[in-house]
């Protein structure tokens, strides 16, 4: 179809069903050769610059975006605006919270929110126990960490495993069967072990599995991926990135549901990887955090919309070798050696309430404590991860939760 003499012999006058008709007849052929010769060109330009392989591809991705996605007319875009508008008669329902951790909600309906840790820091354990929490048959029966939820609707729950192999990704789920004291696990819980799989894939099932666990079981509870930056090919590509991230927030308000997932964090910071990592912290409701300090995980979230969960007030759990899984834990989580260190040293460093700017807290401390400037810097970046100090508004750092 197309050319002008398609359009020649269309009758005329055209009744306007045949013409919707053959104008989206029309856009399918134009759809099609724009994709062959766009296919055409990437391989042969590939072809002659293989180093530019990733720049091509990035192309394509915005070509074929414009050719699925066409440009909406005024008329629709309006509605899209009207349909959003702020309508002061119309007030939300209430916040409703469908994980927790004590009364502050760390995931509701319609938001993303983040579980990030440095490598083997307890991120799948914390992730099995907000899981069990959903599927637990009564309230203080299970250790679910610290984490509260209910599901009384029997929504399904979804997970989505990337990292671990299939016979981790069995024990994970076992644990978290039997953390909620469960003889089986619920039809409503529906795990995916898709480890291995490309990043574009995974991406494109997400959307699918949530689809049908909506449609078998009458809507969404809550999604968990495990974790996010397989999901993307690219964790420093700022549009694949932005997109991916802009996805998962319209994913969790179709379905009316929180999606929450696991990062890691750069290795010695409190940065999680990448431009993905930045973009789901400017995004996500809640921003959680795990801290191991000599085998105990603390949890805790100064960066979410609601109330935070102070370092030193949120829940801390150690592996039990006897259960075969982490359980909490009234232990404190210990200072780390290089932490040790620094602390002796914060009351000349801070001798009155008032905070410090970077540049004032690295040099008073290089003098108190006759350190060169790279040591300081080092100490500065391990008392923020131990909460001995911590940065407030406008950059001025001052003594932490653990300190006062």
């Amino acid at each position: 179809a197309g050319g002008a003499s398609y359009l020649a012999n269309l009758p005329d006058p055209l009744p306007e069903a045949a013409a919707e008709f053959e104008a989206e007849t029309v856009w399918q052929s134009y759809q099609a050769r724009r994709l062959r010769r766009l296919n055409q060109d990437v391989h042969e330009e590939a072809e002659k610059s293989p180093h530019r392989v990733l720049e091509l591809i990035r192309r394509q991705i915005s070509c074929l975006e414009e050719l699925i996605l066409p440009e909406q007319d005024s008329a629709q875009q309006l509605r899209v605006l009207d349909a959003r508008r702020f309508d002061g008669g119309k007030r939300p329902p209430p916040l409703r919270p469908i994980y927790s951790v004590g009364d502050a909600p760390i995931a509701t309906p319609g938001n993303i929110s983040v579980i990030a840790a440095q490598v083997k820091a307890g991120k799948s354990a914390f992730l099995e126990a907000m899981m069990a929490a959903a599927v637990v048959p009564g309230t203080g029966i299970a250790d679910t960490l610290g984490v509260v939820s209910s599901n009384p609707m029997g929504g399904a729950i979804v997970h989505l495993d990337t990292e671990q192999a299939p016979d981790d990704h069995w024990m994970l789920v076992d644990r978290m069967r039997r953390r909620a004291k469960l003889e089986g696990v619920p039809t409503h819980f529906r795990s995916v072990c898709l480890t291995g799989l490309p990043a574009i894939e995974c991406r494109k099932l997400l959307p699918v599995e949530m689809d049908f666990a909506a449609e078998a079981h009458g809507g969404i509870h809550s999604v968990f991926v495990d974790g996010f930056g397989d999901l993307v090919a690219d964790i420093n590509d700022a549009a694949e990135c932005n997109a991916f991230v802009a996805e998962l927030h319209a994913l969790a308000i179709k379905h009316d549901c929180p999606i929450i997932g696991v990062l890691h964090m750069n290795p010695g910071t409190e940065k999680t990887r990448g431009h993905l990592g930045s973009q789901l912290e400017r995004k996500a409701e809640t921003n959680l955090q795990l801290a191991k300090t000599e085998e105990v995980v603390e949890v805790f979230s100064t960066k979410q919309r609601r109330a935070p969960i102070l370092r030193g007030k949120g829940p801390r759990f150690a592996w039990d070798a006897t259960e075969g899984m982490h359980l909490s834990s009234s232990r404190p989580a210990h200072l780390s050696a290089l932490a040790r260190k620094v602390q002796p040293y914060l009351d000349e460093v801070f001798p009155e309430p008032a905070g410090k700017s970077y540049s004032g807290l690295k040099v008073t401390l290089m003098r108190v404590a006759a350190v060169a400037e790279k040591t300081a810097e080092r100490w500065i970046r391990e008392a923020l991860i131990q909460a001995l100090i911590e940065k407030g508004p406008g950059g001025i750092y001052t003594r932490g939760v653990c300190e006062k």
